[in-house]
C-alpha cells in the first residue's frame, strides 16, 4: 500500500515538474493534427477536373489520376506554346458616377495549339479538344469550349480566363507557381469495324485525358523578348560586304535588350563564333551561322547562311 502511494506521489511530482512541457507538446500535437486536416482537405478539392461549361455538371468531372502527360499521347502529336499572360479585366459603368470602372478579376492565359501526325489523320477523323485550367489546391478553373482541330498542323489560339492570380499560396507553407492545363481529346476512327453501320449504331468516340505542366514552359514575357530579337537580329557586315560576299570580319551581336545571343559556326576555320573571318586561298565557302537566342527558359535558334569569298591573289 505504501509502495503504491509512493508511486502515485512520484507520478504527481513528475507531472507537476514537466507540466509546461506536456502542455506545449499537447498544443503542438493539436496544431499538427489541424494542419494535416486542412492540408488534406485543401488538396482533395483539386482532384477532379470539370470539362462541362457548367461547374455543377458532375458527369464531366474526371479524376486527375486518369490524365497522362500530353507528350505521352501517341495517337496525336500536340504542340503547345504558352504565348501570353495578361490581366483578366472586367469593365462596368458605375451607376452612381456614370464612369467606367475596370476591375482585375484574374489572368487570361493564351496558348498556341496545333496538332499533327499524317498517319493518324488517315486513321481518325477530326480531333475535338476541350481545355480546362486548374491548379493544385483549388477548384477554381478556367474553361475553353470544345473545338475541332484539323490537319495538317493548323494552329489555333486558345484564350482561357482564370479568376486566380499566381503564384498562389493556398496555405502558408504551400506555393503554387502556375495552374495546370488539362485537355479532353475526343476522336472517332474513320474505318469502322466490319458490320457496323453508323446510321443505325451509335459510334462512341474514343476519349483521352491529357495534362500540361505549365511550370515547364518559359514565361510569356521572355518568349516575347526572344521572338522580338529573333525577328530583328541581323549580322553586321563590313563596307561593301554582304551575306553572299564576305571578305572581312563580321559583327555578331551577343546581347540585345537583355536577351543573350550565342553563335556557332559550321566551319570555324573560315568564320569563328566571334565573327573573325579567314578567307580561303582556293575557293568560296558557304558557312552556316546559328544564333541561339535565350532569355531564361525561352530560347530560339536563327540560322544565317553567308559566303566567304576566296582571297584575292595579292592578299
Amino acid at each position: 500500500m505504501a509502495k503504491e502511494k509512493n508511486e502515485k506521489k512520484r507520478l504527481s511530482e513528475w507531472l507537476i515538474k514537466y507540466r509546461l512541457i506536456l502542455f506545449l507538446s499537447l498544443i503542438v500535437l493539436t496544431i499538427v493534427i489541424l494542419v494535416t486536416i486542412v492540408y488534406a482537405g485543401n488538396k482533395s478539392i483539386s482532384k477532379r477536373i470539370n470539362f462541362a461549361k457548367d461547374d455543377k455538371t458532375a458527369a464531366e468531372k474526371v479524376h486527375v489520376k486518369n490524365f497522362i502527360d500530353y507528350k505521352d499521347f501517341k495517337d496525336l502529336l500536340i504542340k503547345i506554346e504558352f504565348s501570353d499572360l495578361t490581366p483578366y479585366e472586367e469593365t462596368k459603368t458605375d451607376p452612381a458616377t456614370g464612369e467606367e470602372v475596370t476591375t482585375v478579376l484574374g489572368q487570361t492565359y493564351q496558348f498556341k495549339v496545333s496538332v499533327s501526325n499524317t498517319d493518324v489523320s488517315e486513321k481518325y477523323g477530326a480531333f475535338k479538344l476541350t481545355f480546362a485550367l486548374q491548379a493544385d489546391w483549388s477548384d477554381n478553373r478556367g474553361y475553353s469550349a470544345e473545338r475541332a482541330f484539323t490537319y495538317p498542323g493548323s494552329t489555333y489560339t486558345i484564350n482561357i480566363n482564370h479568376t486566380e492570380t499566381y503564384p498562389h499560396k493556398p496555405l502558408w507553407f504551400v506555393s503554387v507557381p502556375r495552374p495546370t492545363l488539362y485537355i479532353k481529346v475526343s476522336y472517332t476512327p474513320v474505318d469502322l469495324p466490319p458490320g457496323i453501320d453508323p446510321n443505325y449504331t451509335p459510334i462512341i468516340p474514343e476519349i483521352a485525358y491529357l495534362k500540361v505542366n505549365l511550370n515547364d514552359f518559359p514565361d510569356p514575357k521572355d518568349l516575347k523578348a526572344v521572338n522580338s530579337v529573333y525577328n530583328s537580329l541581323a549580322i553586321g557586315y563590313a563596307e561593301s560586304d554582304s551575306s553572299s560576299s564576305v571578305t572581312k570580319d563580321l559583327t555578331l551581336p551577343t546581347e540585345i535588350d537583355g536577351v543573350k545571343i550565342s553563335w556557332t559556326s559550321s566551319d570555324e576555320s573560315f568564320i569563328s563564333p566571334t565573327g573573325v573571318v579567314t578567307p580561303s586561298t582556293t575557293q568560296n565557302h558557304t558557312i552556316t551561322l546559328t544564333a541561339k537566342i535565350t532569355s531564361n527558359k525561352a530560347e530560339r535558334d536563327r540560322i544565317f547562311y553567308v559566303t566567304v569569298k576566296k582571297a584575292a591573289a595579292n592578299d
